[in-house]
């Protein structure tokens, strides 16, 4: 499906990545799928990629001007970097406990 090419920059564009993980914890949610992390493994070309690029080559160019609004720190990110990134929010956010 389209949503994973994108991997983790998905929403990134519309809120703060701090927003976003606290209304996850909010619905109660404590765990985050290790999927993405699979699809980067995987996949050679997803590796090469920078969130900005990966947004250029998905169509999501309108998304790169929200990203660089809310969570500008991604937008230069490899993916696997922006994985890291969002993972480490989360446990800093208490919504994937180590």
């Amino acid at each position: 499906s389209s949503h994973l090419k994108l991997v983790v920059t998905e929403g990134l564009g519309m809120q703060p990545v701090d927003t976003i993980t606290k209304k996850v914890l909010a619905l109660g949610f404590l765990m985050w799928t290790y999927l993405p992390l699979i699809v980067l493994a995987t996949n050679p070309t997803l590796l090469s990629l920078n969130v900005w690029m990966s947004l250029l080559v998905h169509n999501h160019a309108e998304t790169i001007t929200g990203v660089k609004a809310n969570n500008s720190g991604f937008l230069d990110l490899s993916m696997i970097e922006s994985f890291g990134a969002m993972v480490d929010r989360l446990g800093k956010n208490c919504v994937m406990p180590w």
